[in-house]
């Protein structure tokens, strides 16, 4: 925190103009140490600098609002955005997500689906994941369905979110069928099948995937 404390003084003491990169670099150390009170100064020395219409810099701050818990300061970052990338908007949908408020999750997919804006794998794994927190398989397939016409269907991240949709909302057979598809697992696929095996009473099934899973698939 030292640094960072250090670095934010110096923007208040620079006589010569900041560049926006520089903002941008300071305040991925906010997120990654969830420095709050540096944050928060750094927005307030960006809009005073004049870049607030920054696309980067605005979705650097709804990442940064979004880790501290704070989505009401994200979404007001969020709406007054002139101009709004896919980077912005998956932030705002992940922030949601991770602050468990998953219906604001899907309802800004959806919003985003009607603005005519594209997802990308992180995009579809993030709404994927809300959608298995409301359990809302329907939900779920119909964004599965706008997947499988892009080409992000065969993601390591996106597959290991349509496993966990269908094994949680009891559609064991489905995600049994994307799980053998896969070319490669991670651990949260691994998991999300055993526990969906588990769940729905196939113990020998389950038993068997995490056997699989200790001979390193």
């Amino acid at each position: 925190m030292g640094k960072l404390d250090g670095a934010v003084k110096l923007i208040f003491r620079s006589p010569v103009p900041l560049d926006p990169s520089f903002f941008v670099k300071l305040l991925e150390l906010c997120i990654d140490s969830r420095a709050e009170k540096q944050g928060r100064l750094i927005h307030k020395d960006v809009f005073l600098s004049g870049f607030q219409s920054s696309v980067t810099l605005n979705a650097k701050l709804i990442i940064f609002y979004g880790k501290i818990g704070d989505m009401g300061y994200a979404r007001k970052v969020f709406d007054k955005m002139p101009e709004r990338s896919i980077v912005s908007w998956t932030a705002l949908l992940s922030g949601y997500s991770q602050n468990g408020l998953f219906k604001d999750a899907l309802m800004i997919f959806q919003n985003m689906h009607h603005s005519g804006v594209k997802g990308n794998q992180f995009t579809y794994g993030s709404v994927l994941r809300a959608c298995t927190k409301l359990m809302c398989l329907r939900s779920g397939k119909q964004i599965q369905g706008c997947l499988q016409k892009r080409r992000f269907v065969g993601d390591l991240f996106v597959q290991s979110a349509l496993v966990d949709l269908h094994s949680k909302c009891g559609d064991i057979k489905d995600a049994s069928c994307l799980f053998e598809m896969m070319s490669e697992r991670d651990l949260v696929c691994w998991n999300a099948m055993i526990g969906g095996y588990s769940s729905q009473g196939f113990s020998n099934d389950a038993l068997r995937t995490f056997r699989s899973m200790l001979r390193g698939g």
